[in-house]
């Protein structure tokens, strides 16, 4: 990860910058949440498959609308999951 907490994904396409968790990130301009996701379950959960609920902009978005749902240049997503407790 850069000082500047960057993440790059390599593509041929446009990209946009959107932010993720607080992290920035450069993702191709025709991803949807659902792309995003996929995306973010592997490369910073470890390929760990876990339910995922998502905030665009403070606004929750439910599963059946994130294949249809396109990201915006500087949307802000906040991906939360459970956590475990004793």
């Amino acid at each position: 990860m850069n000082s500047d907490r960057n993440k790059q994904q390599p593509s041929s396409k446009e990209e946009i910058a959107i932010k993720i968790n607080e992290v920035s990130y450069s993702i191709p301009n025709d991803w949807t949440l659902s792309d995003t996701v996929q995306f973010y379950q592997q490369q910073v959960l470890n390929d760990q498959q876990l339910p995922v609920a998502l905030l665009l902009n403070q606004n929750f978005v439910v599963k059946p609308d994130w294949p249809k749902r396109q990201l915006q240049p500087n949307d802000v997503l906040d991906v939360l999951t459970p956590v475990q407790g004793g």
